[in-house]
Formats: structure tokens, sequence, C-alpha cells
């Protein structure tokens, strides 16, 4: 790892060596770098309303909080795992490489010479995409216990000829799922990985759009 902090140093080494007036300590970081992780829930609703699938796009995040600039050997490794709160025995692992950068690029990175440079402030972005499909293959939504929103409900009674029959409209169904975020990013080679302290990320998983109820079809 190459940054200024470093020059520093060996410049405060031969200063020592020429004269006993001591200078100021600086107050380093010892982690230069934090992680972060954020989130996006997709769904795809078919025409009239009930989902076709969901799915949650996470973004694992490192940034550099030095107020210099790190340069050194890229990297880009790292391994994020997602738990099921309420069943930890459902749980997903994913490895990050490059492939796994987003496009929108806040970092310097020469490819032909494995360079990565981070100024103050920036960072870098992972993201994948989860089907809620943990390691064995199972669906994790399919355990999830939906609850009715009553708002939803509909009963109404249309004659049929000489009787009435009952239209009945299905409620929205939804749950709030909590899953625990962990893992570890790797941007340079020469130093050591951040840590992703476990993070609660919160899911709001339902069968129909949010604060949106289908109206009643039309009776025939």
């Amino acid at each position: 790892m190459r940054r200024s902090s470093v020059v520093f140093s060996l410049c405060f080494l031969v200063l020592l060596s020429s004269c006993t007036e001591s200078l100021p300590l600086r107050d380093d970081p010892v982690l230069p770098l934090t992680g972060t992780v954020g989130s996006e829930l997709t769904s795809l609703f078919q025409k009239d309303g009930p989902m076709v699938y969901s799915e949650i796009t996470i973004f694992p995040k490192v940034k550099n909080i030095y107020d210099e600039t790190l340069q050194g050997y890229g990297d880009f490794k790292g391994e994020i795992k997602v738990v099921w709160e309420r069943d930890t025995s459902f749980s997903k692992t994913f490895i990050l490489d490059r492939n796994s950068l987003t496009e929108n690029r806040r970092y310097k990175y020469d490819a032909s010479l494995n360079v990565l440079t981070l100024d103050q402030g920036d960072e870098i972005s992972f993201f994948f995409r989860w089907n809620f499909v943990d390691d064995n293959g199972r669906k994790i939504d399919s355990a999830f216990t939906l609850k009715l929103d009553g708002s939803c409900w509909k009963i109404v009674r249309v004659p049929r000829g000489k009787n009435l029959a009952a239209i009945f409209w299905n409620p929205r169904k939804f749950t709030v799922e909590r899953f625990i975020v962990s893992g570890y990013i790797k941007p340079f080679k020469d130093l050591a990985a951040v840590i992703i302290e476990p993070l609660v990320l919160t899911v709001d998983y339902e069968t129909y759009k949010k604060d949106q109820c289908q109206s009643m079809p039309n009776p025939r």
C-alpha cells in the first residue's frame, strides 16, 4: 500500500536522526476504509396485481474515510452472507470479484498496472441480485407467513337469476422479514480486508404493490 502518510513517516525518521526537537504526532485512523451495505427490493406484478416474483439487490460498499489518497495493487475480492433472522438454517453466500462491481465508479483503476486509487470520500460498490433462494436451493419466501390486509378484502353480492352470487376479491398479503447481512471486502492486495459489521436488512414482502388495492371487477 502506498500513500502520502507512508512517505511522511520516512521523512519523519530522517528528521529524528538529524535533530532532537520533537514533532507533533499525526492522528492517523487505524482503519482508513469503512464498509456499508445498501439494498433495493424489486417485484414483478401481473396485470391484475398478484406478484409473479420478487428479488432484492444488495450493494456492499467500501469507502475511503482517510483524509488522504490511498493507492495500491487492486484485489477486488469479498464474501457476503445473508441469513434469515427467523430461521438461520436459510442462508445465502455471495462471492464478490471484479464482475460484481457496479458501473457507477467513484475511484480510479489502471487495469494495465492493476493499480487502484481511492481519493478521500471515494468508494467501491459491488452488487448482486438475490431471488430468495438459499445455498441449498430452497425458496425462502415460500416459508414466509403472509398476513392479510383487510382493507383490500371485498365481498359483493350480485344477482344471478333468482339467487345472489358472492364475488370475493383477494386481499393484499404481506409480511415484514429481517435478514442479517455480514461479510468482508478486500479492495487492495496489500491492505487487510474490510469487515462489514452485521446489518439487519428489513424486507417488506407483499403480493400487491404497496398501498394499492386492486379495484373490483365489473360483475357480468
